[in-house]
């Protein structure tokens, strides 16, 4: 091997032609060597080449020109180069050639022709064997080392740099380091406006869409537990405070006690019979201050064989003043009107409303309830408008001054169910109080509220008004026997929505007989609220201090089931005259309050 220029020259003509292709891989310049990538000169230098003197030659040998493509001569060196053997060279340039070819292949791989150059080059080249690590599997995320999720707190977000983390992770991270704030794994600077969420499927999640929820049950649990704790503790100080106070107080318990020992008292005062046949009609009474009008049947009257009788309240007695016939069948609805205490509303089993002048003895207004449907209950709303209940569910307006025969309104929309029982009407607050077998709903400002709802095999007997107190009680009949609820409703000013709270239980002893519906009653005097109620069982009316100040009475009533009952003013204000409705007759009793 000889030198001349930048041409190396090498004299292996003694060779086989086996090795004539490594000859001609030989003739090489420095220019080729110098356009490889600096990482690999780098590398292939320490490889070639392990010796400062023997990369010098190597250089002068490379140098060669190229023009010069003939082989011959022998190979001779200068005496401090070290002699290679010609094979070991032909390895090493071998190696050079296919690191380049590797390196041309990088460089145009972005080309449009890149895939077919490769492709061509597959049946010429030697396959290259690369060391090319595995990418290593996602485990999650690289500060707590947990599974990304779907959502919640740690689901998948990354940094401007590209790198992945769990969301709450990298946001504690950052908040931690504060405005020297960096990436974890690459060092870049990182602020928590840096922070991207993404949606793809190409990592390994856990759907937590259900543990996020149970967590946020958990946690609302965990407040009301706090809350109850709390109450509990506020409850137990103001106890053992009261229980100081009445140690300390100077009111004596004998007194207390003689405080609690007062009693109601019920007495019977008379009884008036509306029939002398053994089987009467009577389901409805009303008051107006003057007369009673009680709807009676069998009065003989070929077309209205059921009407009004008119009572008369004097000196503790009732008298019969006179007999309106009006209906073909049972009334169940007596209204008088309280803006014109004249009018007097009747409607009942024969599907009519009847509006008739007491007075006058003559009837106003005639209406035929659409459907052919019984009437069940009926109130006045104003001295014009008045409303019934059907046995369908239905609840009709009507006008008496319109010249229509139709109502005015179906305040239910026509999708009525079960039959109405109960309708009363509050003029200081307007509002409607309708109460079905299995509902009760409050109608204000032309808003429907549904504010009770009985459970599955639970009806509504009873429903009745203390207009005084703004109290309504519900007699819902359960398989334990009957229930007395009492609730006090009210409007919420800043909505307009009305309440209803619940105020106390009672449970009738040993009821469980309902023949039929009633109404049960429920007043108020200075000494408190009470209700009187009948227990079939026991043929008896009960009576209930609803304060707890009173033991509850009770006193024998045999005279058949009551329909209907009344309170009106007594003698005192402790004291009030209860009227009580049967199919035969009207019993009235004194209600007295003696502590």
């Amino acid at each position: 091997m000889d030198y001349t220029g930048n041409t190396m020259r090498v004299d292996l003509a003694s060779s086989s032609d086996e090795e004539e292709p490594v000859r001609r891989r030989l003739l090489l310049t420095v220019s080729q060597v110098r356009a490889l990538d600096e990482s690999f000169s780098s590398g292939l230098t320490s490889r070639l080449f392990p010796t400062r003197t023997r990369t010098r030659t190597r250089q002068q040998v490379l140098s060669s020109s190229s023009e010069d493509s003939s082989v011959e001569g022998s190979l001779d060196l200068d005496s401090d180069i070290e002699e290679v053997p010609e094979v070991q060279v032909a390895q090493e340039v071998q190696e050079v050639q296919e690191v380049q070819v590797i390196h041309e292949e990088r460089t145009a791989s972005s080309s449009p022709t890149a895939k077919r150059r490769r492709t061509e080059d597959a049946s010429t080249l030697e396959p290259v064997k690369e060391d090319v690590d595995e990418p290593e599997e996602d485990d999650g995320c690289s500060i707590c080392y947990e599974d990304y999720q779907s959502c919640g707190e740690h689901r998948l977000v990354s940094l401007k740099c590209g790198h992945f983390f769990g969301k709450s992770c990298i946001m504690r991270w950052i908040r931690s380091e504060g405005r020297s704030a960096s990436c974890p794994t690459c060092k870049a600077k990182a602020t928590t406006r840096d922070v991207r969420p993404h949606f793809t499927k190409t990592f390994k999640v856990l759907d937590t869409s259900e543990l996020e929820s149970l967590r946020g049950n958990k946690v609302l649990l965990e407040r009301r537990v706090a809350d109850l704790e709390l109450e509990v503790v506020k409850q137990t100080r103001l106890a053992e405070e009261l229980k100081e106070k009445m140690k300390n107080s100077t009111i004596s318990q004998s007194f207390i006690l003689a405080r609690r020992a007062g009693k109601i008292v019920l007495t019977a005062i008379t009884k008036l019979s509306l029939t002398r046949e053994a089987t009467g009609y009577s389901r409805a009474f009303d008051y107006n201050g003057s007369v009673f009008a009680v709807g009676v049947g069998d009065l003989g009257n070929l077309f209205s064989a059921f009407g009004i009788k008119t009572l008369t309240w004097e000196n503790m007695n009732l008298k019969v003043r006179d007999v309106q016939p009006c209906h073909t069948s049972r009334t169940r609805v007596v209204q008088f009107c309280p803006l014109e205490q004249t009018l007097l509303l009747t409607a009942g089993e024969d599907k009519t409303v009847i509006i008739q002048d007491v007075a006058q003895k003559r009837v106003v207004k005639k209406y035929k309830i659409p459907g052919s449907k019984q009437v069940w209950a009926g109130c006045w709303i104003s001295r014009e408008k008045l409303v019934v209940g059907c046995m369908d569910g239905r609840v009709l307006l009507y006008d008496i001054t319109s010249s229509s025969e139709l109502p005015e309104k179906d305040i239910s929309d026509n999708i009525g169910v079960v039959p109405i029982i109960f309708l009363a009407y509050d003029t200081r607050l307007d509002l409607l109080l309708i109460c079905s077998v299995k509902t009760f709903v409050v109608v204000h400002n032309e808003r429907v509220f549904t504010l009770c709802r009985c459970e599955p095999g639970e009806t509504y007997r009873s429903a009745t008004w203390d207009e005084s107190s703004i109290h309504v009680m519900l007699s819902l009949k359960t398989g334990a026997g009957f229930t007395h609820k009492l609730y006090r409703l009210g409007i919420d000013e800043a909505t307009n929505v009305v309440t209803m709270a619940d105020v106390d239980v009672w449970d009738s002893t040993n009821a469980f007989k309902c023949s039929t519906y009633w109404y049960n009653l429920l007043f108020s005097t200075e000494k408190g609220l009470f209700s009187i109620v009948y227990n079939e069982d026991k043929q008896c009316l009960e009576c209930c201090d609803w304060t707890k100040r009173r033991s509850n009475v009770a006193i024998s009533f045999n005279m058949g089931n009551p329909s209907m009952m009344l309170a009106v003013p007594g003698s005192n204000a402790d004291s009030k005259i209860i009227f009580i409705l049967t199919e035969l007759s009207v019993f009235v009793l004194n209600f007295q309050i003696n502590d």
